[in-house]
């Protein structure tokens, strides 16, 4: 029992302070120098829980212990997708993905305006513009409310992907822990 409070302790010291520092929920825990993944938490005896996109890991006890982001598994139109930075489900259960890749992804021209922090993709008759640090998707001149902010984490664009999704027509859905996104007819 001692040696999962100092873990514990490690764990949560190395967490928050990654937080703090980053001001990112992605990183890298490690414990006596060798790495702690999920595998090597639930080797030590701790269950696994999922609650609005985090992975809760609890001891025996019922403490909740670790938390860490889930990465989500993206399908787009019936494949699976990857990314060269890993996606993942904030706190609120939004899933945020790096933004150049994925427009890229559905197909559209992608441009970066680095005097106004903002990027601009466009494909057929669709136009989406997004600046770093704000909650405002301009679809076609019209101004859309995200439900996060257009963020920058380790020198890359994370952006909402159901609402960016379906601005180009695509249709998302979310089962077993599957995200799929798929164009709409005639799309």
């Amino acid at each position: 029992m001692r040696m999962k409070f100092t873990f514990l302790k490690r764990i949560l010291f190395v967490a928050i302070f990654a937080v703090v520092c980053t001001g990112s929920i992605a990183y890298a825990v490690q414990d006596d120098g060798k790495s702690v993944t999920k595998e090597t938490v639930m080797q030590a005896g701790y269950s696994q829980e999922m609650d609005n996109g985090i992975i809760i890991y609890k001891d025996s006890g019922g403490g909740t212990v670790i938390h860490f982001p889930y990465v989500p598994k993206i399908k787009l139109n019936g494949q699976e997708i990857k990314f060269t930075k890993e996606p993942f489900t904030l706190i609120d259960g939004i899933t945020v993905v790096p933004a150049r890749e994925f427009f890229e992804k559905l197909g559209a021209t992608v441009n970066w305006h680095s005097d106004s922090q903002t990027i601009t993709a466009e494909k057929d008759s669709t136009t989406v513009e997004l600046t770093i640090g704000s909650k405002v998707a301009k679809i076609n001149d019209k101004i859309n409310e995200l439900p996060v902010k257009v963020r920058l984490v380790d020198n890359c664009t994370y952006i909402p992907l159901r609402v960016i999704s379906e601005a180009f027509g695509y249709k998302v859905d979310y089962k077993d822990g599957v995200i799929t996104v798929d164009a709409a007819q005639g799309n």
